[in-house]
């Protein structure tokens, strides 16, 4: 008998498409050419579309057209060019019977949230999304197809967001090595107010402190690990951190008053030679990682 093979039709993947080819729109355009998976982007900086073209993204000349050829659009333009770039997708949706989907990587997502559904004929196509992931540098000739391998990646799956399309960036966040992590939008303003904004403005604070001393070459001459890990997000000169801290700027307040709190208590102890109190900040702050996987049992990074 010969043989017979049963023919089994495998959908493709969906076509992403990336709007704004920086740091994290690049990477995540890398990343997926390096899987196999083509790309259509677009920028606004000819020479960067045309070096993500010679590396395999297919260029779009317009929002309008990404819109057009993809599956799922990746909004990645700077957190300020959000609105109105969502408001050149929803133009580019009106009318649209069968809209792709839509989601972004900013790192603040309620003011977001709250323009897509202004913006967008129907809000239910946008899941809101941030990578936690990144670094200091900026642009294309950074992007690194890595970036997101083993970090984790906020998604807003509350209403009117479709489900489906929630399933849908969730392997898209999968298969760029991430974990995505559902949590609603102002839950993730608030948190992020503390894990990431807040230490935008400490390395800020601290590098204009260093700047300030009588001799600022000699004070950075004597720093080491500590200040280098404390200011590193400082040194990109980019308006990253000025953008997101503005637009979250009310749960980043909370954030420095309950830190000014503490370090007056703080100084108070010193003041007042209570060691014990020294000791027991150190050891509480030790103990918020204990059991933190990427930190080894002597408290080195593994």
């Amino acid at each position: 008998m010969a043989d017979q093979r049963r023919r089994i039709d495998v959908e493709p993947p969906p076509l992403v498409g990336v709007v704004g080819l920086g740091l994290i729109g690049g990477s995540l355009a890398k990343a997926l050419l390096a899987g196999g998976r083509p790309v259509v982007g677009c920028t606004r900086t000819p020479a960067t579309l045309a070096a993500a073209a010679a590396e395999g993204v297919e260029p779009a000349s317009s929002v309008a057209e990404v819109v057009a050829r993809a599956d799922i659009v990746v909004l990645a333009p700077p957190l300020a060019a959000l609105p109105p770039t969502l408001d050149e997708v929803g133009r580019a949706l009106a009318g649209r019977t069968d809209p792709p989907t839509v989601t972004d990587v900013g790192s603040v997502k309620a003011p977001v949230v709250a323009h897509a559904a202004q913006a967008l004929p129907d809000p239910s196509v946008f899941v809101a999304g941030h990578p936690l992931a990144g670094t200091e540098r900026t642009g294309w000739a950074h992007a690194d197809p890595s970036l997101f391998a083993g970090t984790n990646w906020a998604l807003v799956a509350d209403p009117p967001s479709d489900p489906a399309r929630c399933d849908a960036v969730a392997a898209l966040v999968g298969f760029l090595g991430a974990t995505p992590v559902i949590v609603g939008a102002e839950r993730h303003d608030a948190i992020v107010a503390l894990t990431s904004h807040l230490p935008h403005v400490l390395a800020a604070a601290l590098s204009v402190a260093v700047g300030a001393t009588d001799d600022p070459a000699l004070t950075r001459r004597l720093s080491g690990g500590s200040l280098a890990g404390s200011t590193r997000v400082a040194r990109t000169g980019s308006s990253l951190g000025p953008d997101m801290v503005w637009a979250n700027r009310d749960a980043v307040s909370d954030r420095i008053e309950d830190l000014i709190g503490r370090l007056h208590e703080l100084r108070s102890a010193l003041d007042g030679g209570q060691r014990a109190t020294l000791d027991e900040l150190f050891a509480m702050a030790a103990a918020v990682w204990a059991d933190d996987p990427t930190f080894g049992p002597t408290g080195e990074a593994s």
